[in-house]
């Protein structure tokens, strides 16, 4: 038993050795100098060149887009350094194997999808707020709180760029970016909004003094009282410019 444990021990060691030589050939090829200056160029005239200053061969398939342009810029640079810089902002990845340095196409990242949110609207009595839009600001996702003030969104990518605009009748605005956030808790703050004149026209009906597109004269009732007139219509006679006034009596 010991004379085989020896015999399997002498050839071990010179098979270690072999192995350790040839890690430290390839780490110190890696390191052997390259100099390129190449703006706009063709890929696969920068891999010929680095082939010609080094021992290393390229190998790669139709996948690899070697006809695209790069820009490199090294002088004595270790070679693990210029391929590197060489393939940064590329969709391409390499493997040194021996002698050769394998190309591959990376795989493309996985297109982010929609990431649900959900969350809480309350009043600043805390009870939950019903009916409160939430929408992605910018966009037409949006939903509507429930009995409870909760709600439940779909945020389209990219979702961590995203702002929830809320708004709610009465209630100041609210817009939250959402990040990393998956879930919100809200609460409203009421608002103190001047309400614009409203003006009863002929038809009875209400609108904004704003939104008539012809003008609007105001008669306060003091004017009406100072000539007392049995009849109110005809207390309106000359306070208002072009407005006659044709009273008829029955019998």
């Amino acid at each position: 038993m010991k004379m085989k444990n020896r015999a399997r021990a002498c050839l071990l060691l010179p098979l270690l050795t072999l192995l350790g030589c040839l890690c430290a050939g390839r780490a110190r090829a890696q390191s052997v100098p390259v100099t390129l200056h190449a703006t706009d160029t063709v890929l696969e005239q920068v891999l010929d060149q680095i082939e010609r200053q080094t021992t290393y061969l390229f190998v790669y398939d139709q996948s690899v887009d070697v006809a695209r342009k790069v820009s490199v810029e090294a002088t004595d640079m270790p070679l693990k350094n210029v391929l590197q810089q060489l393939f940064r902002t590329t969709n391409i990845g390499y493997e040194v194997e021996n002698t050769s340095i394998v190309l591959f196409r990376k795989e493309a990242d996985k297109p982010e999808g929609p990431v649900t949110v959900t969350g809480r609207v309350v009043d600043p009595a805390g009870q939950g707020a019903v009916g409160v839009a939430v929408v992605v600001k910018g966009t037409t996702v949006g939903a509507s709180t429930g009995l409870d003030g909760t709600f439940t969104l779909q945020v389209p990518p990219p979702a961590s760029q995203a702002v929830l605009a809320v708004n709610y009748l009465g209630y100041e605005p609210v817009e939250l970016a959402v990040g990393s956030r998956t879930d919100f808790q809200i609460t409203l703050q009421e608002s103190a909004v001047d309400v614009d004149a409203v003006v009863v026209t002929a038809l009875g009906i209400k609108r904004s003094e704003k939104a008539l597109s012809y003008n609007v004269q105001k008669v306060d009732g003091d004017a009406i009282i100072v000539v007392k007139d049995a009849n109110f219509v005809n207390s309106l006679s000359g306070k208002v410019a072009g407005l006659n006034i044709n009273a008829s009596s029955s019998g």
